[in-house]
């Protein structure tokens, strides 16, 4: 294993891109667990930069990151205030243009999203 980033910070749930020239994952602040936004970077983590702000708290943010076969699109969930219902958000590969295609029901939150075959 190789350390890819540097900081106090915890990442996880990364996701390569297809090509293998990008790396998407969530970031995390150490002991509090505040969600610090989707990040993409480089495949040996350089050039990060945020997709989505931080959170103000640990259980409201974004997480479970795909990136599209072609690259173009991210598709991720979405943990809201209250903690009563997910959300299913999809946004460019740059992080522009998000839109909210999917709201769970109330108690429940959408799984893990993933691009079909």
């Amino acid at each position: 294993m190789i350390q890819l980033t540097e900081g106090a910070e915890e990442q996880s749930l990364a996701f390569a891109s297809v090509d293998g020239q990008q790396l998407l994952y969530d970031q995390f602040e150490v002991g509090t667990g505040r969600d610090l936004g989707l990040q993409i970077a480089g495949p040996n983590g350089s050039n990060p930069r945020s997709l989505t702000p931080a959170s103000s708290d640990a259980n409201v943010g974004a997480t479970e990151a795909a990136m599209s076969p072609d690259g173009k699109w991210i598709v991720f969930n979405s943990f809201v205030k209250g903690g009563d219902h997910g959300e299913l958000h999809l946004m460019n590969a740059d992080g522009s243009n998000e839109r909210l295609p999917w709201v769970a029901p109330a108690k429940s939150s959408p799984q893990t999203p993933d691009w079909g075959p």
